[in-house]
């Protein structure tokens, strides 16, 4: 159970008295008088109650209770945005992603060379009086995936009880809080780890896996020192390097180029867009060096990061598989149906590339009159964006010399 507020609980008392008189509280607002209304310290909550408990009726009883739902609703919601159930703070307000999002981006003009100190030659007619447009690309998302609470049931007993007595109030709220965050905060966190592992199949399927970093060859190719998955969990000096490198790679993110995403666009990854994350069981391994050298540094590169115990399977915590959304034809006459990747240690990225956001809570209801009670639903979408031009780089430990790769992608025949 969920226990809400002072505040949340007077806000909902207040709407539940409002649409129990089926006008507002105020004098001002159309009433024919002021009407009780709770205070904030809940201090006359009982007084609230009592005249709540004799308004209702079988005639307002479903405005009253539903107007309750859709409240701690809006109050899940208005909490979700502060305090975002994202894992990897991806969460964003409806407002700014709505049903529909566009993304443009322009590609930049190239350098040529600048005829200021050349003495011939210089500019000709087309360059100073042709149209030079500059090439735009757009895209346009409307991923949309609909979620919504199992049915439960709420008397007029069960809530006239309730109104009269502070806890058995909260109690009550609470229950239903409870209920729509398990649901709404559970498909958030699905639906982000669904975009990322996306955008990880995305790196194995473009530029031939380059986006897909091995580091057991990129150690080896620096230091000629030969590891395994085995051994680089009990190596220092790897795991000193790998610090290191993993820094390395968030500077080079953050300079403009086309070397990180998928697109070759020329776009950089830096301050509040960059996310990253390690898994385990390298996340743990990378925190126990034997001995610290200047320890700090160490932990600078990797500020921001977050430590995930699985990516998708908690029995297989570094591996993933997944049907891509949107593939590219690798093999003609062949489309992809899945990508698998192993060995997976973590991910450097762009937020800007992977969005979601959650609509408000509704609320359904069917009226059992014979019973007097109702039986109610929450329902929501989730919106989920996917963006392979955006930078994304994934980490895995699979073999020294690069022949052995970490993913596999599976197509099959058009016909």
């Amino acid at each position: 159970m969920k226990i809400l507020t002072s505040s949340n609980v007077a806000s909902l008392v207040n709407l539940m008295l409002r649409n129990a008189r089926g006008t507002t509280t105020a004098a001002t607002d159309g009433a024919t008088s002021d009407g009780l209304i709770a205070a904030e310290d809940l201090n006359n909550l009982i007084d609230c109650g009592t005249e709540l408990s004799n308004l209702i009726t079988v005639e307002n009883f479903r405005n009253v209770v539903t107007g309750m739902l859709e409240g701690v609703g809006k109050i899940l919601y208005e909490n979700a945005k502060l305090s975002s159930p994202s894992r990897f703070d991806l969460f964003i307000d409806e407002n700014e992603y709505m049903t529909v999002i566009e993304k443009v981006r322009i590609s930049a003009p190239e350098f040529e060379q600048s005829y200021i100190h050349a003495t011939s030659g210089g500019s000709s007619f087309a360059d100073m009086f042709n149209n030079h447009p500059l090439t735009f690309t757009v895209k346009v998302w409307n991923t949309v995936g609909d979620y919504r609470t199992k049915p439960y049931t709420i008397s007029m007993i069960q809530l006239r009880s309730a109104v009269n007595n502070p806890a058995e109030l909260t109690r009550l709220l609470g229950e239903i809080y409870g209920i729509v965050e398990v649901t709404y905060y559970t498909a958030i966190r699905e639906a982000e780890k669904r975009i990322i592992i996306n955008q990880i199949a995305n790196c194995c399927m473009y530029k031939s896996g380059a986006l897909v970093i091995d580091v057991l060859k990129a150690y080896y190719d620096e230091t000629g020192d030969s590891l395994t998955t085995a051994t680089m969990n009990t190596s220092d000096s790897f795991k000193r390097w790998f610090y290191g490198y993993f820094a390395k790679v968030k500077m080079l993110m953050g300079e403009i180029s086309g070397n990180y995403n998928c697109e070759s666009n020329l776009i950089n990854t830096d301050g509040e867009d960059i996310r990253s994350f390690l898994t385990e069981p390298f996340a743990t391994s990378l925190r126990t060096i034997s001995v610290y050298q200047n320890g700090e540094y160490f932990k600078d590169a990797l500020v921001g990061t977050k430590f995930i115990p699985f990516i998708q399977n908690i029995n297989e915590p570094q591996k993933i598989s997944c049907m891509p959304v949107n593939p590219p034809v690798i093999t003609t006459g062949k489309h992809v149906t899945n990508v698998a990747c192993e060995n997976i240690l973590g991910m450097i990225w762009d937020r800007r590339g992977t969005f979601l956001t959650a609509t408000k809570i509704e609320t359904g209801y069917m009226e059992n009159n014979y019973d007097k009670w109702t039986n109610y639903v929450h329902n929501f979408s989730v919106r989920e964006m996917c963006d392979k031009g955006s930078n994304a780089v994934v980490f895995v430990a699979k073999d020294k010399s690069g022949s052995n790769k970490a993913y596999t992608i599976t197509e099959a025949n058009d016909t």
